[in-house]
């Protein structure tokens, strides 16, 4: 009589490496007050959203478990998802997470500074469907950051599930010994541009103020974050202000060099959003 064989099936659960750096990268570890699973955190704070946080059990990529998203008002900023993840300089990292959504919709998913300057180290975007895909890529890191994260977001009305994520550094450096011959002739000037503010208008500083001109030649100042964009020059109709540019234009005629003026930032009375 041959014997019976019984096999039992349990529900797929992910092994993740010893290097993941991840406090809670399968969302089995419970969940907060906020239904945001323990290990990580809101992000979207400061946008203009609307979000429920959930944990869901209905079908989740891996284990019992899985975070849901929902934006059910979205007016600026972003729903963000994160989770604090040290990472290293010089070192490849691994970045995976497996999302799916209710609709399809476009997701950010980065590692970025939780704190100013707020620097994006690695970023991919791409459309997330409605069946568990993964999200993986390998970046090369430039700088040391022991409190940086991991951040998945969106910016639109819509649900999101996040299952199954990893942030794993390489063991091979990517940086080695390197030797650099210089050039025969200087590097022209007009090959470096800069984006700078070296005063600030709200402390009625004037380009006499600046703080300190950098020492590298260049060629081109591009004006972003200092008050020249159209929501400052006209802040009511017709009312415009160019005190502030004018320091500028001061300022490239005194240095000899080329200013870049986006044209961006509608005042709020020009705006059909206003808010």
């Amino acid at each position: 009589m041959r014997p019976i064989i019984l096999f039992a099936l349990t529900a797929l659960s992910i092994a993740w490496p010893a290097d993941n750096t991840l406090r809670n990268p399968g969302f089995e570890d419970g969940f907060s007050g906020k239904a945001i699973a323990n290990g990580w955190e809101e992000g979207s704070s400061w946008a203009k959203v609307k979000v429920i946080f959930s944990d869901e059990s209905s079908n989740p990529h891996g284990g019992k478990t899985c975070q849901r998203v929902e934006c059910t008002e979205f007016t600026s900023g972003a729903v963000i998802l994160m989770a604090t993840t040290p990472i290293e300089k010089g070192k490849q990292h691994t970045v995976s997470v497996w999302l799916r959504a209710k609709d399809p919709m476009q997701v950010d998913v980065y590692l970025r500074k939780k704190a100013k300057p707020y620097n994006t180290y690695a970023i991919r975007s791409l459309k997330i469907g409605t069946e568990w895909q993964e999200v993986r890529y390998t970046e090369m890191i430039a700088s040391d950051d022991p409190d940086a994260a991991l951040m998945i977001a969106f910016k639109q009305v819509g649900t999101l599930w996040v299952d199954d994520a990893a942030v794993i550094p390489a063991d091979k450096k990517g940086f080695g010994p390197m030797t650099f011959t210089p050039p025969a002739q200087p590097i022209p000037e007009s090959l470096f541009g800069l984006h700078y503010e070296p005063f600030n208008p709200h402390k009625a500083e004037k380009a006499k103020d600046s703080r300190p001109w950098p020492a590298v030649p260049l060629k081109t100042l591009r004006l972003w974050d200092c008050n020249t964009t159209w929501n400052w020059l006209e802040p009511t109709k017709g009312a415009w202000r160019w005190d502030v540019l004018d320091h500028y234009f001061a300022l490239s005629k005194e240095r000899a060099i080329d200013l870049i003026l986006p044209m961006a930032l509608s005042p709020t009375w020009a705006s059909a959003r206003s808010n």
